[in-house]
């Protein structure tokens, strides 16, 4: 088992192929700049997956996570509203047409959006897998194809976050993130940016760790 891209600790890496194997909705907790964003990403790359990246901080009304409401002038001038698909939904009516293909469905920044607009999503996280289409005012499955990861981070020095109660948290199965070590994160940084000395690169990793000592 192996995620092109990303250092991950021997034990988190085997918790994650047991993830991703039984389908569980995974969340990744960790301070920011560790890797959770690329480490979606680079599964899906790794596995496969169509990768769906949403952005919960935009999230106000529960019907975000779904549709975005718009309204424009028609040709005589009255107002009319349009319903825009978000990425999610558009991806829950792909995966059930194409149920060869898997997708990866990441919501990014789970805790900037509040409790209450959360709830949308329970019902796609739980056993009950379907959620409401606001469009065709109805409910439709989760495909077995689908598969959610979030990402939080928690702190008090991150403002605009909300909490997250128990019964929103026991719908995921969570997996703490860490930096990786300096020689792992040289060699990360090393691929990325090929051009860059060795010892640049030591001397960038080493001001890094002592930003986030000091923080």
């Amino acid at each position: 088992f192996r995620i092109g891209g990303v250092w991950l600790d021997p034990v988190v890496g085997k918790k994650l192929q047991v993830l991703l194997e039984s389908g569980l909705n995974i969340l990744l907790d960790g301070p920011q700049g560790c890797g959770k964003t690329v480490l979606a990403r680079s599964i899906a790359d790794s596995l496969g997956m169509v990768f769906v990246f949403f952005n919960c901080g935009a999230v106000v009304e529960a019907s975000d996570f779904f549709v975005s409401i718009t309204v424009r002038a028609s040709e005589s001038g009255a107002p009319v509203t349009d319903f825009v698909k978000t990425d999610i939904l558009v991806a829950l009516e792909e995966a059930s047409d194409n149920p060869e293909r898997r997708y990866l469905v990441f919501l990014d920044e789970l805790n900037r959006c509040q409790e209450s607009a959360r709830n949308a999503l329970m019902p796609a996280l739980d056993a009950t897998r379907r959620v409401f289409h606001p469009i065709e005012n109805t409910f439709i499955p989760i495909p077995d194809n689908v598969q959610f990861i979030a990402a939080v981070n928690r702190g008090r020095e991150f403002t605009g976050t909300f909490g997250i109660d128990a019964a929103q948290l026991d719908r995921f199965a969570p997996l703490q993130m860490d930096y990786p070590p300096p020689r792992a994160e040289i060699e990360i940084l090393a691929r990325r940016h090929p051009k860059l000395s060795a010892a640049n690169l030591e001397i960038i990793v080493s001001v890094a760790n002592a930003i986030r000592s000091a923080a």
